[in-house]
């Protein structure tokens, strides 16, 4: 992930990926914004062509995302890959 800003939001576009319908250099969050030890915003899930919530907690080396579509929740751990 390389995260950026543009304006208050950040964004975050992909650098690696074994997702093969993700591409590198795409965007996957959008629009987040900090708010008490969280991130909030939307990612965006390649194989289903959508945005979703997202709320990321922010770790050493990983990242907990929390990943709400309608009444459905999915907990995700991404590691950082050096």
């Amino acid at each position: 992930m390389e995260f950026y800003k543009n304006g208050a939001r950040l964004f975050g576009k992909l650098l690696t990926t074994d997702n093969r319908y993700a591409k590198i250099g795409m965007i996957i969050l959008h629009d987040l914004s900090f708010s008490k030890d969280q991130w909030k915003g939307k990612i965006y899930a390649p194989r289903r062509d959508k945005l979703y919530s997202v709320s990321i907690t922010p770790g050493d080396d990983t990242m907990e995302l929390l990943v709400t579509a309608g009444i459905f929740k999915k907990k995700l751990t991404w590691k950082k890959v050096e």
